[in-house]
């Protein structure tokens, strides 16, 4: 079962796979090290955001499922916050992303 969800997955994310190059652009053309203090600035905030996770039960205990499944859950809530704080803190800075 873990593994037609973890294929479906990959699949779902191949096909929203982009085919170009993308990368963070300035208009004011910052210099290499803006770039670096601007993004370890929006690291350091994205990882203010954390998960809401559960105690996971251990051995044939009946809510272990729902433990699992809750801290799943909000690992990926937690990767989807992390990704919106970064780029909304970059956007701040007046970076956008740029595809070829």
């Amino acid at each position: 079962m873990k593994q037609l969800i973890l294929l479906a997955g990959v699949v779902l994310l191949a096909g929203c796979a982009t085919t170009g190059t993308t990368w963070w652009d300035h208009d004011t053309k910052k210099s290499s090290q803006e770039w670096h203090q601007d993004l370890a600035r929006c690291e350091a905030m994205a990882g203010s955001a954390g998960s809401a996770q559960i105690f996971y039960p251990t051995g044939n205990n009946p809510g272990a499922s729902f433990a699992q499944g809750w801290n799943t859950g909000s690992g990926y809530q937690a990767a989807e916050a992390r990704d919106r704080i970064m780029t909304n803190c970059l956007r701040g800075e007046g970076w956008y992303l740029v595809e070829d």
